[in-house]
């Protein structure tokens, strides 16, 4: 029987008076507003049917991960809280930077999208906030553009067999720019070396130790498998689109334990919040009172260990691309 559609959630309760706030609160607050009016706009699929042109993969990559941050999603950055070190603003710059990378003439392989963007974030931002995000949509946003193949998924499957060893140098250099934590070293392929393989060689050998890693080497069956069709289930179900996306990415969390706690904190404790993200969606997830509950359970429980799923909401924004384009 569908669900009736649920009310509207935030995980974020407010407590103690109500206070005027400041004249500079007042101004960062339209931005907020602005991306949460342009989320809950979402366009029809129609609009995006493919193949698209490059200035349209590189909107709807922006908008996947606004629409992303947007979602209050457990644990992670989102436009009412951010995490040690990483503020909301952050990423709204870097979505920025990254419809600027990916719309950037000449910018039409998968490395150099990654390193534009990268370079044009750090520009803005002092920290890794997008390195993720730009691994995993860039191959999407070049296979989206492609009008010789029939499907966005078959035009993704050429994309990545056409990967090239320039293509991995350009991502290794984004890389250490980037320089996300907890990468450490590894025998073959390290990041700190030049790579003698082409991108997807590279991928392949870490996909054991990286989600994103593993999308590049199985041809992105997580996302087309579980992400976007988690999404569009939920959408159909008569979420809005920001419910829509803390679904989907409760459901990504509870069937592959996040890469970047794994290497932060451990696989021990990766699979444990994977285990509780699964136990959320059994209670219902956002749908029921008493998997909301747990979902702000869950959400407190992340925030208070210093456990973010990152990597998760990656894939969450590779779930929405793939949702609005339509083959």
């Amino acid at each position: 029987m569908p669900l009736a559609r649920p009310p509207r959630h935030s995980l974020s309760r407010r407590t103690g008076p109500r206070h005027r706030p400041s004249s500079s609160r007042r101004r960062i607050r339209s931005p907020f507003k602005a991306t949460r009016a342009a989320v809950k706009s979402i366009p029809e699929r129609s609009r995006f049917s493919f193949p698209l042109r490059p200035r349209q993969a590189a909107d709807l990559a922006a908008f996947a991960c606004l629409a992303e941050v947007a979602s209050e999603k457990p644990g992670n950055v989102t436009l009412r809280r951010g995490l040690p070190g990483l503020s909301p603003f952050d990423f709204l710059h870097s979505a920025s930077a990254l419809r600027a990378g990916f719309s950037s003439s000449g910018a039409r392989s998968v490395g150099r999208l990654v390193l534009t963007t990268i370079r044009r974030t750090r520009r803005r931002v002092s920290t890794n906030t997008n390195l993720g995000l730009a691994l995993i949509l860039a191959p999407l946003a070049v296979a989206s553009t492609r009008a010789r193949s029939t499907s966005l998924r078959k035009s993704l499957r050429q994309t990545l067999r056409g990967l090239t060893r320039h293509d991995a140098e350009q991502v290794y250099e984004a890389i250490r720019l980037a320089g996300p934590g907890g990468l450490g070293k590894v025998k073959k392929q390290d990041v700190s070396q030049r790579p003698d393989r082409n991108l997807r060689e590279c991928m392949v050998l870490a996909r054991r130790r990286d989600s994103i890693a593993a999308e590049y080497s199985s041809g992105y069956t997580l996302t087309f498998g579980t992400g976007a069709p988690a999404l569009k289930r939920a959408l159909d179900q008569g979420f809005s689109i920001r419910q829509a996306i803390v679904m989907a990415y409760l459901k990504l969390l509870s069937v592959r334990p996040d890469s970047l706690i794994s290497r932060k904190h451990g696989s021990q404790t990766a699979r444990r919040v994977s285990r509780l993200a699964a136990d959320v969606l059994k209670s219902g997830g956002i749908s029921t009172a008493a998997g909301r509950c747990r979902t702000i359970a869950l959400d407190r429980t992340l925030r208070s260990s210093c456990l973010n799923p990152g990597t998760t909401a990656d894939l969450t924004a590779a779930a929405v691309y793939v949702t609005l384009v339509s083959d």
